[in-house]
């Protein structure tokens, strides 16, 4: 499998296309889409943003799974309220938020506002064939996934179909195109064979875009001000966009034994001191940027555990403080000329 996203893409890229997984949490954030397009028209190439269907299916799926899993509890949680004398109104749920293909046609329309381009299953229509077969055949990406105890269910269809659409689509351009996927089984399908290459998230295809052409000494200085101004005022809220990588560094250092716990969640609370920057690339036009920076952030630990005296899921939650990790941003100017930051990734380290 040919990766190459750290060196640079080669001048000839045709296209780059998106898994879901290149996204936070395999969730469609459409602001990340749009930026890699600016990105390639600020560069002046011309590169193609290529969207298997069945990727799209997956965004809107995990859309529709997310209102109809907030329902239910909220309701409890209102009907409990008022119980208490507490009156609280319940939502006016509109159906039309899970109705899942308004919610396709919704993002179908947002992606190609931000000029993506749609591939399309009916165009090739012997790609699902053979991805229906992958997965009964348990051939390339198709495994068998644990739904419950003893109970395992094929799958693999909807991957193998997204790598076989965009295959198809490239032609025998396929080694020109850059797939973004953290997916494993990238690997799995196309082998040793002719493959794309292979960037793990939307935040590398922008650097390697990027660093055709660094900025000027007057761009980092602008840059790295932004940068320090930035990202220390950012509020929790502004930092859920942010994935968070190697989060069992910070478990691990906070002293809680993760033996003990079911499940762990880290959510970063702030970000309180800047330490370095670097690895800054920056467009031709210096309209947009990238940037990994060294950072001290606060966090906070949830853990739940199952207490056997008492026969209860138990909650605890652990606050972390002076963690080092990168902060990978990316920075776009707005219509005034100032950078805006953002930032795309978290890479936890040990704590000194």
């Amino acid at each position: 499998m040919n990766q190459r996203p750290q060196q640079g893409f080669p001048q000839d890229i045709k296209a780059i296309a998106l898994d879901a997984n290149c996204m936070p949490r395999g969730s469609l954030v459409v602001a990340m889409a749009e930026e890699l397009v600016g990105v390639i028209q600020d560069q002046e190439l011309e590169i193609e943003v290529w969207i298997p269907e069945p990727v799209l299916w997956e965004w809107a799926e995990h859309i529709v799974a997310g209102f109809q899993r907030t329902k239910k509890p909220y309701d409890k949680a209102v009907r409990a309220a008022r119980a208490a004398g507490h009156e609280v109104p319940l939502p006016s749920w509109d159906d039309d938020y899970e109705n899942i293909e308004v919610v396709l046609s919704n993002l179908t329309s947002a992606l190609e506002w931000a000029e993506c381009q749609i591939i399309r299953l009916e165009d090739y229509p012997q790609v699902a064939i053979t991805a229906i077969r992958d997965q009964v055949l348990q051939l390339g990406p198709g495994r068998r996934k644990a739904e419950a105890p003893d109970v395992r269910v094929k799958t693999g269809a909807s991957d193998s179909a997204s790598f076989r659409l965009i295959a198809a689509h490239a032609g025998s351009d396929l080694s020109r195109v850059v797939l973004v996927s953290a997916d494993k089984d990238v690997r799995l399908h196309f082998g040793s064979g002719s493959s794309p290459i292979v960037a793990k998230d939307i935040w590398q295809a922008k650097k390697a875009l990027l660093s055709l052409m660094n900025g000027s000494q007057v761009l980092l200085a602008e840059l790295t001000s932004a940068i320090e101004e930035q990202l220390v005022r950012k509020e929790a809220v502004d930092l859920t966009r942010a994935s968070v990588e190697q989060q069992g560094s910070a478990i691990a250092n906070s002293g809680w034994d993760s033996d003990r716990y079911l499940d762990t969640k880290l959510s970063i609370e702030a970000i309180t001191e800047i330490r370095s920057i670097a690895e800054v690339e920056s467009s031709r036009t210096a309209d947009y940027a990238t940037a990994e920076v060294n950072v001290l952030l606060d966090a906070q630990l949830e853990g739940v555990w199952w207490d056997d005296r008492d026969d209860e899921l138990v909650h605890e939650w652990s606050s972390l403080y002076g963690v080092n990790a990168i902060a990978q941003v990316f920075a776009e100017k707005d219509v005034n000329g100032n950078w805006d930051i953002e930032v795309d990734h978290i890479v936890m380290f040990d704590s000194e």
